[in-house]
């Protein structure tokens, strides 16, 4: 699967995601920041392909988009009324 598919992949789950959560919580936020994220970077992506870019950022930050997701997705399905972390897109 290319970056392009996966963020684009990472950039649907998020969006069904988003609609199991409570609004205004920690999770909803971080989700929302993962759709941001994951649509710009699609469109960045498929703007121009042949555009220099890069690969280590965009890998870095499809990779934390998925942990975000992952994480909010295992700590709903524990505890759905726990209260949600902080979380970041931002890398190093």
């Amino acid at each position: 699967m290319t970056i392009c598919q996966q963020v684009l992949s990472s950039w649907r789950e998020a969006e069904r995601l988003l609609d199991t959560l409570p609004p205004l919580s920690s999770d909803e936020e971080a989700v929302r920041l993962v759709i941001l994220t994951m649509r710009e970077m699609y469109q960045r992506l498929t703007r121009d392909p042949r555009r220099p870019r890069d690969a280590d950022s965009d890998r870095a930050t499809l990779e934390r988009a998925q942990a975000i997701i992952a994480e909010v997705r295992a700590r709903t399905a524990a505890a759905p009324d726990a209260a949600a972390g902080a979380f970041t897109l931002e890398t190093g």
